[in-house]
Formats: structure tokens, sequence, C-alpha cells
């Protein structure tokens, strides 16, 4: 479906004069209530993207109330304020947060005053949220009527985006064939994906202290992504290099069309043929044996599932 989205209503007033585009209201409009979705449902709004502060209930009952298509963020960073209305950036930086430039302000360091003295605390003082993750909710989702689940792509890495959709397909295939929606392994590729902790959020009620970083944090960067494929051809895969890997090391090969792929490389041929044991070079070109077929851009990446 093509539309437009949107916050602004001067947008949405030009949307349904010079065209004949869907119209999705975008979550900086912040909608948390089933007044809010009659109000755009009258000006001729078909989908509301959900504010991210929305909780289970306020969902279920927008949808009781108003027939709508409701779209629900499911998986990535958060706001400190509410979704997409911080100021913060622009203020400090000149980086407008609503045109996709925020500088992440609430993920600074801070010094804290009290009476024009200062706090000293055992760590720098942030209020920086942690990710959303709504991974084990997926069933909660579906059963109150949740028409598209989003996920937060913007400034992510094509692996990032890879991994965590392929592991949310999983869990909505797992749903609707009545298997368990996800296991620890599945949790612990989404959770390597990315280098901040995850976190429910508002969606079960329970946003609390722990949903938020104020003593400090730590953010360690994996380097699991070790390459994509860009061809498949007599059991020899060729690699286009991401992270350095070498031989002897046991990868995993990941995509839409097949289950997770291990296999030790035995030995690595350059794009001339010679065999090397290391691959430390930018965008290297590599090719080694694959017992199994793969697809043109799919993933390669360290052996995780084995490191449970």
């Amino acid at each position: 479906m093509d539309a437009i989205i949107f916050s602004d209503l001067t947008v949405l007033e030009c949307a349904k004069k010079y065209t004949n585009l869907a119209l999705h209201l975008s979550t900086q409009a912040s909608t948390l209530n089933h007044e809010a979705a009659s109000f755009y449902k009258k000006l001729g709004v078909e989908r509301i993207v959900l504010a991210r502060e929305c909780n289970k209930e306020d969902i279920k009952k927008i949808g009781e109330n108003v027939d709508i298509e409701k779209e629900v963020f499911i998986h990535g960073a958060m706001c400190s304020s509410y979704s997409g209305r911080c100021v913060m950036s622009n203020f400090l930086t000149n980086r407008d947060s609503n045109r996709g430039g925020c500088s992440q302000i609430c993920r600074w360091d801070f010094d804290l005053y009290k009476d024009s003295k200062k706090i000293e605390g055992k760590k720098p003082f942030t209020f920086c949220t942690k990710d959303l993750c709504l991974i084990e909710y997926i069933p909660d989702l579906i059963d109150i009527g949740v028409d598209s689940l989003k996920i937060e792509g913007r400034m992510r890495s094509v692996y990032y985006l890879a991994t965590v959709i392929s592991i949310y397909r999983k869990a909505i295939d797992n749903y609707y064939n009545n298997k368990k929606i996800v296991d620890d392994i599945d949790i612990k590729i989404l959770n390597r994906c990315a280098n901040r902790d995850s976190y429910p959020q508002f969606f079960n009620g329970e946003n609390n202290v722990d949903c938020v970083y104020y003593n400090g944090r730590v953010e360690i960067s994996n380097q699991d992504f070790l390459g994509v494929v860009i061809d498949y051809s007599d059991g020899f895969v060729t690699v286009e290099q991401r992270n350095y890997f070498k031989r002897g090391d046991t990868v995993e090969f990941f995509g839409p069309n097949h289950e997770i792929i291990k296999q030790k490389i035995d030995e690595i041929f350059d794009n001339e043929g010679n065999i090397i044991e290391v691959v430390n070079k930018p965008l290297q070109i590599v090719k080694f044996k694959v017992s199994k077929k793969l697809d043109k851009f799919d993933f390669m990446r360290k052996n995780i599932v084995d490191k449970i």
C-alpha cells in the first residue's frame, strides 16, 4: 500500500487535496487513547502509528472503540521524551529530532547540581532509555488486533535489520503454527545484534526505573557480522567481508529462504585463487567451501548458536 505518513495537519489537508494516497498518522502525533484515534479517523486517517508510550490496555481500548488500523512499534530505540517530541537535540546541536537528525542528547553524560552544588555519584548521570523489545509479546499484539508491527530501522545497519526482522518473522510464524514463540537461541541472537539492553517498556504496564540507564552503561560492539554472500556456485560461497575471520573458524549463514547453516572454514581463497589464512581487509572478496546451498545476499556471522 502506498501512503503518506504525517503528523502535521497541514500535510494531511494537502494530501487529501492533491493525492489519492492512504493517510497514515505518524507516531509523532503521540496518539495514546481512543478519543484521539476517533478524531483522526473523522479526518480521513486510515492507519495510526501509535505512540511508543501506549500500553496493552491502551491499544486494546482503541481497537474496541475505533475502526482504524493500528501500527505498533515493537523493537528499537526509545525516546526519553514522548516519541519524537524532544527538543534538546535542536537546542544543543541544531539537529532536528523530528526530521530524523536527533543527536541523542539523552545518551550524553550530565553533571547534576542541587542549590548550585554539584552532586557526585559513582558514575556519570544519564537519562537515556533502554531499547524496546516486544518479542515475547507477539501473541498479545496479534490477539488485541494490531494490524502492523513496526521495527525502528533509521540509521541501523543491514545486518541489524536482517537479524531483527528474521527473529520476529519466525515468532509470528510460530504463533500461527501453534509453536513456542521464541527460544533461548532466538533471544541470544536478538540481544547480540544491538549494543544496548532492551525492555518491554510501556507495553506490559511495568514502566519503571529498569527501563532507563541512570548510572552509566556499557555499549560494546561485538563484530558478529562477518560478511555478505554475493555468489554460490559448485559448492563454494563467495563472500564480501565485513569483519575479521580466519581459517578454522565456524561461522553461520542465515537468510529468508533457509534455516541457519553452520560451516567450519577449512580453506579460504582470495579473488585471485590464492590460499589465505585470514580475512582482514575491508570488503575483501573471498571464497570457501560450504556444504549447503546459499542465496545471494544471505548474511554470514560468527557462530552464535553454539555459544548459548
